[in-house]
């Protein structure tokens, strides 16, 4: 891979100057706006969240290194690398934070709709659930997969910082921060328990007591790092399953591998996340409506469209 003549980096039409410290200083914006929200709806209901001082200690570390390499050695692989795992931290400790605010607004909850919908396709989620469990190897194959979307995140955050090809990285941040955003809203407005606690199944995945305590409201102090998943419609699994997908399109075998292991994931996502069929029926939607959204966006501001450097991965 070293041999690969760099490549110069295409300066963005929408760039903001920020004397030369950052890379994606619109993505900043974008994620200050997001804690914003945060900050001022806990602050009006009494949620918290408890962020470590070793948390905050690594992140600030990532970024002061990232601006070493970009300012004093002129190293944009190791700067790309560095500042986009603190944006991909931060965005999804944002999000996380927003969409446990959004269970505090307590609609109705929408299982009963969910499970109609399910059994309207026939779709018998208990007979597929306890069929999964006597497969042993499907099961084990259902967790790998199931647990390797972080795994994902950190590849491709540093596949293509290597690849210096930061309008592809700009073009994925933007699909999962409108993922998150709509995943969120639409959680909001159909929160559901999801089908561990509809089939009297108990807490097996560890998210049904904060969905409940935000419910409850009695006790709305978290700490950031025990935050679990509390968005059951649409799937959030199967929503950055396809986005991946996206991701890693036109990377030969790698994005092959990428996609059969996503494929391998979907079914999983049921009976290990919970959900109904009608969340990974959302998830696909949400994914969707993200790429086209970004995309238009994207082409409307002529950016150049992500490249990849093909002798790299080939």
């Amino acid at each position: 891979m070293d041999s690969v003549p760099a490549t110069p980096l295409r300066q963005p039409v929408f760039a903001i100057p920020l004397a030369g410290l950052s890379e994606f200083p619109l993505e900043w914006l974008g994620l200050a706006a997001v804690c914003v929200i945060d900050a001022i709806w806990a602050s009006r209901i009494g949620f918290s969240v408890r962020v470590s001082s070793g948390g905050v200690a690594i992140i600030a570390a990532v970024m002061a290194a990232g601006i070493f390499f970009r300012r004093w050695f002129v190293e944009p692989r190791a700067s790309l690398t560095l500042e986009y795992f603190a944006l991909t931290f931060v965005l999804t400790a944002s999000f996380a934070v927003l969409s446990y605010l959004s269970w505090t607004l307590r609609l109705p909850l929408t299982d009963a709709v969910l499970l109609r919908f399910d059994r309207a396709l026939g779709f018998d989620w208990p007979h597929w659930f306890h069929i999964v469990k006597q497969h042993r190897l499907l099961l084990f194959a259902f967790r790998l997969s199931y647990n390797m979307l972080i795994y994902q995140g950190i590849y491709f955050a540093t596949l293509f910082a290597v690849l210096r090809d930061r309008e592809r990285l700009r073009e994925v941040f933007w699909i999962v921060f409108v993922a998150c955003a709509t995943t969120t809203l639409l959680s909001a407005i159909f929160p559901a328990y999801g089908t561990f606690d509809t089939f009297g199944l108990g807490d097996v995945a560890g998210y049904l007591g904060d969905m409940k305590r935000l419910r409850d409201g009695a006790n709305l102090h978290f700490q950031l790092s025990q935050l679990t998943g509390v968005i059951s419609f649409p799937s959030f699994h199967t929503v950055m399953a396809l986005v991946y997908i996206y991701a890693f399109r036109g990377t030969k075998l790698i994005g092959l591998l990428i996609a059969a292991l996503n494929l391998l994931m979907l079914p999983s996502i049921p009976f290990l996340g919970g959900h109904y069929l009608a969340d990974v029926i959302g998830g696909g939607g949400v994914a969707l409506f993200s790429i086209l959204l970004v995309r238009a966006a994207l082409a409307r501001v002529e950016l150049p469209p992500p490249r990849v450097a093909q002798a790299a991965l080939g």
